[in-house]
């Protein structure tokens, strides 16, 4: 048999060390530590696969609760909060009034002592004027109130006070008539418009009570502005609500008496409604008769 040339016995046996070599770095390659393939999870005996487990549906965080609370208590806080500014607005501006009055009035007693000033007596029907409500509580507030051991405590009295105030805001009202003059119409913040009333005994031609300020809503301020030069007096058909507002701190007047005190933990407030305004001249016949007087 012919040998194979040396030649080529010498390139076959390289060959096989290439290959027996390139066998052996591949093994080693898989046989790296810490690789390893992954696995798919083999469910033991009695296990249910986790493609079979039930879906739990997400349960309501019992926080959602409590921050829609606190919302809602943010948003009370803060009505309540424009309310007071409002109430204290009313009170510093009329406290700067008076104390403007004060400080205006001459030192020491006048030569001669001006006359006082004619008013008609305050009508009793409680809807006549806002005089003629202040005087109604007033009774009221003494008739229940008064005296005090009445009640087993004060603060027993004083809840019963409270409770009061707000039954009457709700009840007390009716749909008045009156006569009155309008004075001093000026633009306060926001575009609005408030103004000096007072009522008017037309028949005696002499004012019921003080004058009181009101807002006046603004489909009535053009007509107002325009018959100030025309009319010195007008008739005035509104709604007229007691509010009387309960002040554990107030036992008495005070130095102003502002708000008027009702009697101890009520001051006196009230709530109107415009519906109808008609100028009336002073020599005009007088206005018909007040269904609420």
């Amino acid at each position: 048999m012919p040998r194979r040339p040396l030649a080529r016995q010498v390139s076959l046996r390289a060959c096989l060390r290439a290959l027996a070599l390139l066998g052996m770095c591949g093994a080693a390659s898989f046989a790296q530590p810490g690789r390893t393939e992954p696995e798919s999870p083999v469910p033991q005996p009695g296990q249910i696969p986790p493609t079979m487990l039930p879906t739990v549906a997400p349960q309501p965080d019992p926080r959602d609760a409590e921050i829609a609370l606190l919302r809602q208590q943010v948003a009370a806080l803060e009505e309540r909060c424009a309310t007071l500014q409002r109430d204290y607005d009313a009170v510093r501006a009329q406290l700067l009034a008076a104390q403007q009055t004060i400080a205006a009035m001459p030192k020491g007693l006048p030569a001669t002592q001006p006359p006082a000033e004619r008013v008609a007596p305050v009508p009793e029907a409680p809807m006549a004027s806002p005089a003629s409500l202040l005087a109604a509580l007033q009774r009221m507030h003494h008739e229940q109130f008064d005296p005090p051991a009445t009640f087993k405590s004060e603060d027993e009295r004083r809840s019963a006070i409270e409770k009061w105030c707000k039954t009457l805001s709700r009840e007390m009202k009716g749909r008045p008539i009156w006569v009155v003059t309008i004075s001093d119409l000026r633009e306060t913040t926001a575009g609005r418009h408030e103004a000096t009333f007072r009522v008017m005994d037309d028949e005696l031609d002499l004012p019921v009570g003080g004058p009181f300020v009101l807002e006046i809503p603004r489909a009535f301020v053009p007509r107002v502005r325009d018959g100030a030069a025309k009319f010195d007096r007008w008739i005035l058909t509104l709604e007229f609500r007691a509010a009387p507002r309960f002040n554990a701190d107030r036992v008495d007047e005070g130095v102003f008496n502002v708000p008027a005190f009702v009697g101890a933990f009520a001051e006196f407030g009230f709530e109107v409604e415009f519906k109808t305004l008609v100028g009336k001249k002073r020599d005009e016949a007088p206005a018909e008769p007040n269904p609420e007087r």
